[in-house]
């Protein structure tokens, strides 16, 4: 609500605000020190944010990978990058 999302960040679906989910972009499991940072995840809805577990998403690459196969926004990945450094 704070940042005024109304989308899904990946798949520019209407956001279902009720069950939307912060899904982080490198995992927790891997990369415990980005848990919580705001630039380490996309705001999406839950069916996307399912997806992206079941595909085993782990890092910025595996999901960049997935956007190109589900068709998906890809902008995220420039931002995330330059973020990174």
């Amino acid at each position: 609500k704070k940042y005024k999302i109304k989308i899904d960040e990946l798949t520019g679906a209407n956001l279902k605000t009720q069950t939307a989910e912060f899904s982080h972009i490198r995992s927790v499991a891997i990369y415990p020190d980005l848990q919580l940072e705001l630039d380490n995840g996309l705001i999406v809805n839950k069916e996307t944010h399912d997806i992206i577990t079941k595909e085993n998403v782990q890092n910025e690459d595996d999901l960049y990978s997935l956007c190109i196969k589900k068709n998906w926004d890809i902008s995220w990945y420039y931002y995330y990058k330059n973020w990174l450094q």
